[in-house]
């Protein structure tokens, strides 16, 4: 029984088929790394690690060299408006080595065949650690590790055995839809969310707001674009890239998995909302806004939460993941909260031991942040 390691430098350089095999989510699947490798919106350079036990593909981390990437840089993902303190303090964490999947805050970024048993992950996650140590050397990086990997406790062992520090990043809220209709989902809380449902649509009727479901998004890519980009402006200046180009490359990659969902008023688009979906998953991608127009109304929980669940309802979707933010409305409709975690660690033994005790008040601001009542 031998076991081989390849790295490459393209997901397009290892089978569709092979990859998809050891996936277990739509941001772990092989057609996301190829849309952010065909997307080129972030500074990052592949460097996937392939570990294969007599030829057959048994574990992968999707690993990228990020630099400065645009919108989804690491270090303004831990530090947010505190960065240059962070740098101060010496937690310079790019160039980083990172096993994730791009164009999300928590999409994990290693794979493995549920059937290998307990020693054999352990080899693999040695063989994997050793080959990213090496690349992280040749890539003169500033720290490596793994983003939300979700690889039970084999592999947090081994992450505590080589010294990485764990650090709760954010959440993820998920619904699991147990109803095959949209009106099993509403009638299952309490509180009556069905009226409260009513009084949303009521609301949003009376400003004259019409809600439409495009699995394919034809000549109003234009117009959904401009409402994404101008909302992530808003919020993050230098962050915008969900144009045109970008909605046609999603089409391409997710070919009839595309549920773009708008709002519009008097003809003109309130709110849109981007989702991808699989036989049992839903991602809420991304949600624009007017926000003047939206104003006083309930547009965004129509298109971005309660359209996409229907939508799940009605098609055997059985997971909604419903992204990072707002967890109040989320949560108040249905949703539960997952724990996203970083393991890291710093190239420099020096450039380490000033990062863990910065780490560990960053973890514990963190997991209040997110996770605290």
């Amino acid at each position: 029984m031998s076991y081989s390691v390849e790295v490459i430098t393209s997901i397009k350089n290892v089978s569709r088929n092979d990859w998809n095999r050891l996936s277990h989510t739509l941001l772990t699947e092989h057609a996301w790394h190829s849309l952010v490798e065909d997307a080129k919106v972030m500074t990052i350079t592949p460097r996937h690690i392939l570990v294969r036990k007599d030829k057959k593909l048994v574990a992968a981390a999707a690993t990228y060299v990020q630099h400065d990437a645009l919108g989804n840089n690491m270090e303004e993902s831990l530090f947010g408006q505190h960065l240059t303190l962070g740098h101060l303090l010496g937690l310079k964490l790019n160039p980083c080595l990172l096993c994730y999947a791009p164009m999300s805050v928590t999409g994990p970024g290693f794979l493995f065949d549920e059937k290998l048993t307990a020693a054999q992950q352990q080899k693999v996650f040695t063989l994997i650690l050793d080959e990213m140590k090496r690349i992280a050397k040749q890539e003169k990086v500033a720290s490596y590790g793994f983003l939300n990997p979700r690889a039970g406790k084999a592999f947090d062992a081994a992450m505590k055995r080589e010294g990485l520090d764990t650090i709760p990043l954010s959440a993820e809220v998920f619904f699991d839809i147990k109803w095959d209709s949209f009106d099993g989902y509403l009638g299952s809380f309490l509180h009556n969310r069905r009226r409260q449902f009513k009084h949303e649509l009521k609301v949003n009727k009376e400003k004259g707001i019409v809600t439409e479901e495009l699995l394919r998004n034809h000549a109003e890519l234009k117009e959904v674009s401009k409402v994404f980009n101008e909302t992530y402006e808003k919020y993050r200046p230098g962050t915008a890239w969900l144009d045109e180009h970008f909605l046609k490359l999603v089409e391409k990659h997710f070919p009839g998995r595309v549920l773009i969902v708008t709002d519009r008023k008097d003809g003109k688009l309130v709110t849109a909302s981007l989702n991808i979906f699989s036989k049992d998953e839903m991602l809420l991608y991304r949600l624009g806004k007017n926000h003047e127009i939206a104003k006083g109304s309930f547009s965004t929980f129509v298109t971005a939460l309660y359209t996409p669940i229907k939508f799940a309802c009605e098609h055997g979707i059985r997971r909604v993941n419903a992204g990072t933010s707002t967890y109040g409305y989320k949560l108040a409709r249905g949703g539960y909260r997952e724990p996203v975690y970083l393991h890291l660690k710093a190239v420099s033994p020096v450039r380490g031991l000033l990062m863990k005790p910065a780490l560990f008040l960053l973890g514990r601001i963190k997991r209040r942040r997110h996770f605290d009542p």
